[in-house]
């Protein structure tokens, strides 16, 4: 894989800066939900 290749494949998409971020749940390593209005 080149490395436009790779950058192309991690190109930010959806919001833009400067915007509000959706709520999010991701279970941690921890074993935790974690959302992100746990950390604003």
């Amino acid at each position: 894989m080149t490395v436009n290749e790779y950058m192309s494949l991690t190109e930010m998409t959806g919001t833009e800066i400067n915007n509000y971020a959706p709520d999010f749940e991701l279970l941690g390593v921890d074993g935790q939900v974690h959302h992100l209005t746990k950390y604003l």
